[in-house]
Protein backbone atom coordinates (compact mmCIF):
# COMPACT_ATOMS: atom_id res chain seq x y z
CA UNK A 1 0.00 0.00 0.00
CA UNK A 2 1.23 3.32 -0.88
CA UNK A 3 2.68 5.90 1.71
CA UNK A 4 1.61 8.67 -0.41
CA UNK A 5 -2.22 8.76 -1.36
CA UNK A 6 -4.79 10.84 -2.41
CA UNK A 7 -4.76 14.36 -1.85
CA UNK A 8 -1.69 14.55 -0.20
CA UNK A 9 -0.10 12.71 -3.29
CA UNK A 10 -1.72 15.24 -5.73
CA UNK A 11 -1.06 18.14 -3.87
CA UNK A 12 3.22 16.98 -3.94
CA UNK A 13 2.43 16.37 -8.13
CA UNK A 14 1.34 20.06 -8.54
CA UNK A 15 4.40 20.88 -6.39
CA UNK A 16 6.65 19.13 -8.39
CA UNK A 17 5.49 20.96 -11.75
CA UNK A 18 8.45 23.54 -10.44
CA UNK A 19 10.82 21.31 -11.11
CA UNK A 20 13.12 22.55 -14.11
CA UNK A 21 16.28 20.21 -13.81
CA UNK A 22 16.90 16.54 -12.85
CA UNK A 23 16.98 15.37 -8.87
CA UNK A 24 18.34 12.48 -7.50
CA UNK A 25 17.52 10.80 -4.55
CA UNK A 26 20.72 9.03 -3.58
CA UNK A 27 19.96 6.73 -0.49
CA UNK A 28 21.92 5.02 1.36
CA UNK A 29 20.96 1.93 3.27
CA UNK A 30 22.23 -1.58 4.48
CA UNK A 31 21.19 -4.99 3.65
CA UNK A 32 22.64 -6.94 6.55
CA UNK A 33 20.84 -5.26 9.56
CA UNK A 34 18.99 -2.48 8.36
CA UNK A 35 18.09 0.65 10.20
CA UNK A 36 14.90 1.30 11.43
CA UNK A 37 12.72 2.85 9.04
CA UNK A 38 15.12 1.84 6.17
CA UNK A 39 13.28 0.10 4.53
CA UNK A 40 10.24 3.15 4.38
CA UNK A 41 12.55 5.77 3.98
CA UNK A 42 13.52 3.55 0.81
CA UNK A 43 9.81 3.13 -0.25
CA UNK A 44 8.68 6.67 -0.10
CA UNK A 45 11.32 8.05 -1.97
CA UNK A 46 10.46 5.67 -4.37
CA UNK A 47 6.86 6.57 -4.33
CA UNK A 48 8.24 10.50 -4.74
CA UNK A 49 10.50 9.33 -7.44
CA UNK A 50 6.87 7.90 -9.51
CA UNK A 51 5.58 11.48 -8.95
CA UNK A 52 8.19 13.49 -11.42
CA UNK A 53 10.02 12.47 -14.26
CA UNK A 54 12.40 14.67 -13.31
CA UNK A 55 13.32 12.66 -9.88
CA UNK A 56 15.14 9.25 -9.88
CA UNK A 57 16.19 7.26 -7.28
CA UNK A 58 19.69 5.53 -6.37
CA UNK A 59 20.14 3.12 -3.66
CA UNK A 60 23.87 2.55 -2.37
CA UNK A 61 24.64 0.20 0.83
CA UNK A 62 26.41 1.92 3.61
CA UNK A 63 28.48 -0.98 4.34
CA UNK A 64 29.42 -2.27 0.66
CA UNK A 65 29.54 0.98 -1.28
CA UNK A 66 32.02 2.92 0.45
CA UNK A 67 33.22 5.17 -2.25
CA UNK A 68 29.87 6.18 -2.14
CA UNK A 69 29.87 6.96 1.48
CA UNK A 70 32.98 8.67 1.34
CA UNK A 71 31.96 10.96 -2.03
CA UNK A 72 28.77 11.57 -0.29
CA UNK A 73 30.23 12.39 2.78
CA UNK A 74 27.50 10.20 4.78
CA UNK A 75 27.87 9.69 8.28
CA UNK A 76 25.08 7.34 8.99
CA UNK A 77 21.97 5.74 7.82
CA UNK A 78 19.14 5.62 6.65
CA UNK A 79 20.87 8.61 4.60
CA UNK A 80 19.25 10.92 1.54
CA UNK A 81 21.11 12.89 -0.11
CA UNK A 82 19.08 15.53 -2.78
CA UNK A 83 21.61 16.23 -5.80
CA UNK A 84 20.49 17.96 -8.81
CA UNK A 85 23.04 19.55 -11.17
CA UNK A 86 25.72 19.02 -8.25
CA UNK A 87 25.70 18.20 -5.07
CA UNK A 88 24.70 21.10 -2.40
CA UNK A 89 25.24 19.52 0.80
CA UNK A 90 21.85 18.75 1.43
CA UNK A 91 21.31 15.78 3.74
CA UNK A 92 18.29 13.89 5.63
CA UNK A 93 19.19 12.13 8.37
CA UNK A 94 16.68 8.58 8.80
CA UNK A 95 12.72 8.99 8.01
CA UNK A 96 11.79 11.96 6.84
CA UNK A 97 8.49 11.97 8.30
CA UNK A 98 5.88 14.80 9.82
CA UNK A 99 7.03 18.43 9.05
CA UNK A 100 9.77 17.10 7.88
CA UNK A 101 8.31 15.45 4.96
CA UNK A 102 6.89 19.24 3.42
CA UNK A 103 10.63 20.52 4.25
CA UNK A 104 11.95 17.63 1.90
CA UNK A 105 9.73 18.58 -0.89
CA UNK A 106 10.41 22.01 -0.72
CA UNK A 107 14.71 21.28 -0.46
CA UNK A 108 14.04 19.23 -3.76
CA UNK A 109 12.06 21.95 -6.16
CA UNK A 110 15.43 23.83 -4.58
CA UNK A 111 17.89 21.48 -5.53
CA UNK A 112 15.75 21.42 -8.68
CA UNK A 113 16.13 24.53 -9.66
CA UNK A 114 19.50 25.31 -8.25
CA UNK A 115 18.29 27.85 -6.04
CA UNK A 116 18.72 28.11 -2.10
CA UNK A 117 15.29 30.65 -2.00
CA UNK A 118 17.48 32.81 0.31
CA UNK A 119 17.28 36.36 -0.25
CA UNK A 120 19.77 38.53 -1.28
CA UNK A 121 20.37 40.45 1.41
CA UNK A 122 21.05 36.71 3.50
CA UNK A 123 23.30 35.59 1.06
CA UNK A 124 25.69 39.01 0.90
CA UNK A 125 25.87 38.18 4.62
CA UNK A 126 26.70 34.62 4.46
CA UNK A 127 29.30 35.72 1.79
CA UNK A 128 31.44 37.20 4.47
CA UNK A 129 31.33 34.16 6.21
CA UNK A 130 35.83 33.87 6.53
CA UNK A 131 34.99 29.99 7.75
CA UNK A 132 32.67 27.08 6.41
CA UNK A 133 29.73 26.36 8.70
CA UNK A 134 28.52 23.06 9.04
CA UNK A 135 24.43 23.76 9.69
CA UNK A 136 22.55 20.83 11.22
CA UNK A 137 18.96 20.92 12.58
CA UNK A 138 17.44 18.20 14.56
CA UNK A 139 14.32 17.14 15.20
CA UNK A 140 12.30 14.33 17.14
CA UNK A 141 9.24 12.24 15.88
CA UNK A 142 6.34 13.66 18.07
Amino acid sequence: MPMIQGENRQAIQERFQALTGPVTLVIFTQAVDPPQNSQETTGIMGELAGLSDQLSVKIYDFQEDRDAVDKYNVERIPAIVLEGAKDYGVRYYGFPGGYEFGALIEDIVNVSQGDSGLSDQTKQRLSSLEKPVHLRVFSTPT
